[in-house]
Formats: structure tokens, sequence, C-alpha cells
């Protein structure tokens, strides 16, 4: 796949389907629906802090100057190391929400797919970018 596709690929995805969904009730639902679980692995987290913090990230890169913020290697490799990791890689403490099917909070749902999208979509840019720069 071209270098022009992928980023064609990622904008569609940040434009089309990504939507800045107010779905902060639903975190809370969450939290406590799996509240044992919480005081468990993240006792004194906010988990919609950490998935903003994740998120700004990859809708950042995917959003504005893709390009032009990829064209550094070093830049490249910076954002190498956030992308191949997913969001319970980066916050493993929730990694227990893995194991539950979260499609019962739709909003949260579908953007936290259409990231992992994205982030797939922008790891594979950053690998086409390394590639076509060697």
């Amino acid at each position: 796949m071209s270098i022009q596709t992928v980023m064609e690929e990622i904008q569609q995805l940040y434009t089309e389907e990504y939507e800045t969904l107010a779905f902060y009730e639903e975190w809370g639902w969450l939290q406590q629906d799996f509240a044992e679980e919480f005081k468990q692995h993240a006792a004194d987290e906010i988990i919609n802090a950490d998935f903003d913090t994740y998120e700004s990230l990859i809708v950042g890169l995917a959003s504005r100057r893709t390009g032009e913020r990829l064209a550094d290697a070093l830049e490249r490799y910076k954002y190498k190391q956030w992308l191949e990791k997913s969001f319970y890689d980066c916050y493993p403490k929730y990694r227990f929400l893995e194991r539950y099917d979260l499609s019962g909070y739709p909003k949260m749902h579908k953007t936290m797919m259409v990231l992992e999208r994205m982030r797939m979509k922008l790891l594979e840019l950053v690998r086409l970018l390394d590639s076509s720069a060697t």
C-alpha cells in the first residue's frame, strides 16, 4: 500500500468515523459496573483521564499535519513507541477490562474501536515512511 493511500485512510477514519462524543457518563457507569475490579486493580485512578491522554496522542496525530509530523525520523521513532502500544499496553492497570464485552457502553466502545483502527493505520504509515527512507 502506498504512503498516500494510508494517509487518506487515516483522514477518512478521522473525518468519517471518529466522533467527539460526550461519553464521559459511560466511563462513570463502567466504573460503577466494575467497582470491585477497579478497587482491586486501579483503586485511585480515573480511567477517562488516562484514556483522554491516550486518545489525544492518536487523534492529534491523525487530525493535523500527519505527514509533516512524521517526516522527521526521530519524531517517527517517538510516535512509533506510543503507537506500538494499545490502550491496555499503555495502562495495564485496566487490562482486566479486556476480558469483558464493552459494547454495552456504545459511545465509549465505538471510540475505542475507531482509535484502535486509527492507531494501526498510523503505525502502518510510520513503517512505510521508515522503509521508504532507507
